[in-house]
């Protein structure tokens, strides 16, 4: 998918003191009026964008045909979704459960223990548990990206 408008960097990002910082209400901003067309060459291409904020606490998710999702994390859980992403880039397609609760700072045992979220008063599994984070149910664990 390609976005139907290019934005250069400078609209959401400053430079400050010899580094760069991203203004979030800009970049959230941005990310909701982008709008998505289709490539019309690969059937094979995923009809899905997923855009994380450097932290991985922010992930807004692009389907077509669909509503945008914009999601927060936890620190704990951004460091899960981080380090998943980051073996995924290396080629790694599944991480063990154990393997990413070692690396992050929780005493979790499970990953739908770190992976809920209380709401109205109500405690549940986070929204992307089961959508943007998945699982063989077998202990292994990937981003749907």
């Amino acid at each position: 998918m390609t976005p139907k408008n290019l934005v250069s960097f400078w609209d959401v990002l400053s430079a400050k003191d010899d580094h760069l910082h991203l203004n979030s209400d800009e970049y959230k901003n941005l990310i909701a009026t982008l709008e998505l067309e289709p490539k019309d060459t690969d059937s094979q291409d995923k009809k899905r964008q997923v855009i994380f904020s450097d932290s991985y606490r922010h992930v807004d998710i692009h389907e077509l045909g669909n509503d945008r999702i914009s999601e927060d994390f936890t620190p704990e859980q951004a460091q899960a979704i981080q380090y998943v992403y980051e073996q995924q880039n290396k080629g790694l397609s599944r991480c063990h459960y154990k393997e990413i609760l070692e690396k992050v700072d929780t005493n979790a045992v499970r990953m739908q223990d770190l992976f809920k979220v209380t709401r109205n008063n109500k405690t549940g599994p986070h929204p992307l548990f089961g959508n943007l984070i998945k699982n063989d149910g077998k202990g292994n664990y990937w981003l749907d990206l």
